[in-house]
């Protein structure tokens, strides 16, 4: 049933804030996601096993001001797709340095052989 209550979100995201991209909308319904339920307990997947409960309780409200956006662009995905090792016409650079600066609410650090120091 998740489904169509995203898609209202969105709706009501889009409807607040038109000029925001698809990337841009669903950092915001991710950030503000809760792992509490409107009770503050935490929310569980009946049946599932501990932990399996998805992006969290979405909130609607605070998404519509979230206080933080993870935009991302076009030659973002294109970048990951290169670095990731898919074979494109644009790929000019396979590093896989780019993942781990891929502007997202969670860090990507492929193939870690040494200490690495990440900010964001």
């Amino acid at each position: 049933m998740s489904c169509p209550h995203i898609s209202g979100v969105v709706a009501l995201l889009k409807a607040v804030h038109p000029t925001w991209s698809p990337a841009a909308i669903k950092s915001e319904i991710v950030t503000t996601a809760s792992l509490k339920d409107e009770y503050a307990q935490s929310i569980v997947a009946e049946g599932a096993p501990h932990k399996h409960y998805g992006g969290g309780h979405v909130n609607p409200n605070k998404a519509v001001d979230p206080g933080l956006a993870y935009g991302k662009e076009v030659s973002d995905y294109d970048r990951f797709l290169c670095a990731m090792g898919y074979n494109m016409q644009i790929c000019n650079d396979k590093s896989t340095k780019f993942l781990v600066n891929l502007n997202l609410p969670s860090i990507t650090i492929p193939e870690l052989k040494k200490s690495l120091i990440e900010s964001r």
